[in-house]
């Protein structure tokens, strides 16, 4: 859920950077893209990956690679669902 919520956030920074940086210049914006991309794959790493790194570390091997699964399935449901919106709101379904 962590993960959601972090895409949300970044998709409404993105906004907001995109209406507030005007004339900024190619070179600074990809820049800029490509840092917010490694600190983003960082993060998301640690919302993924973290507690089910724990559990392996302490030998509790199904329960790491079920909580790993039930953070894909979510973010899978998530991603379907929001597609499906996009797609009802442009009224092509």
């Amino acid at each position: 859920m962590a993960e959601i919520i972090y895409i949300a956030l970044i998709a409404l920074l993105l906004g907001g950077l995109g209406n507030a940086m005007g004339n900024v210049s190619q070179i600074l914006s990809i820049a800029l893209f490509l840092l917010l991309l490694v600190f983003s794959v960082g993060i998301s790493g640690l919302f993924i990956f973290g507690y089910p790194a724990v559990l392996a570390l302490q030998k509790r091997f199904k329960e790491a690679i079920f909580t790993i699964l039930v953070s894909f399935a979510t973010l899978i449901v998530f991603f379907s669902l929001l597609i499906l919106v996009i797609l009802y709101i442009n009224n092509l379904i």
